[in-house]
């Protein structure tokens, strides 16, 4: 969840998508199968395509493509977060038919908290002109996720057996309460923290950790 709620954030201010490699595997990583039958699944992932399309098209206007080429040209990195910012309100409607594609695989409360989830990461990252992106990239952000990619998946990988118990108890979908859901995602993020504090940048395990606290999930009904 800490990964996931980050990249799609950063990604969305135009930030990440030139600095990590692989974009299309981070992509793909922000959503995940754990709780929805493969079928069902297979419309999220369409839908994931149409987000992403719908955000370039937001970063398609000629005004701010103008803005974005002045300020690369002045090597000015706050102006250019600050345009992606700019631009967060509709990035934030991008994401509302990708949530509704997941009804099959989360309940409306789990719905609700996606959407909230996402608007107040992108709201943290571009509060202040962008000051929490810049912060971002100087830490070296998106290359100690891309160092820690595979401590990552070992926190992801250790819910597996939880997953599986709980589909076992419910069944798949929207079966599963969303209370047992968010006590898998904050067991993922303490995990996250742990391996992102082995980058050695206290200030970005400060940033990672002020990014939870103002979603602030609280694992309740």
């Amino acid at each position: 969840m800490l990964v996931k709620l980050v990249l799609a954030a950063v990604m969305a201010v135009g930030v990440l998508g030139g600095t990590i490699p692989e974009e299309e595997r981070w992509l793909n990583s922000l959503i995940t199968a754990d709780f929805c039958e493969s079928g069902k699944f297979q419309q999220v992932l369409t839908s994931m395509s149409t987000f992403k399309q719908c955000v370039t098209e937001v970063y398609s206007d000629p005004n701010f493509r103008a803005e974005v080429r002045m300020a690369k040209y002045l090597d000015d990195q706050p102006r250019i977060v600050k345009a992606f910012c700019d631009k967060s309100a509709q990035v934030k409607t991008c994401i509302r038919p990708l949530v509704t594609s997941m009804s099959p695989c989360f309940t409306a409360s789990g719905l609700r908290t996606t959407q909230k989830v996402f608007d107040k990461a992108l709201d943290f990252f571009c509060a202040r002109d962008g000051e929490n992106t810049i912060t971002f990239i100087r830490e070296g952000g998106s290359d100690c996720l891309e160092r820690k990619q595979q401590d990552l998946q070992t926190c992801k990988d250790s819910k597996k057996p939880e997953i599986t118990r709980l589909i076992g108890v419910y069944g798949s979908g929207t079966a599963i309460p969303e209370k047992e859901r968010c006590k898998l995602d904050k067991q993922e993020n303490d995990c996250g923290i742990v391996a992102v504090k082995a980058c050695g940048k206290p200030n970005l395990d400060k940033l990672l950790k002020q990014l939870i606290d103002s979603v602030d999930m609280n694992c309740e009904e």
